[in-house]
């Protein structure tokens, strides 16, 4: 276990990033969460 609490709490861009040890951003809109890989983090 990572986190534990209410998404907002737990859902955070600093908590992902460390947990995935990349950049991640977590966008909230209409009371969902999104997130994403920053760049240069991902490569293909």
């Amino acid at each position: 276990m990572v986190a534990q609490g209410s998404p907002a709490e737990t859902l955070t861009s600093h908590r992902l990033s460390e947990t995935f040890d990349c950049q991640v951003e977590i966008i909230r809109l209409d009371g969902r969460f999104y997130a994403r890989a920053l760049p240069p983090e991902w490569k293909i």
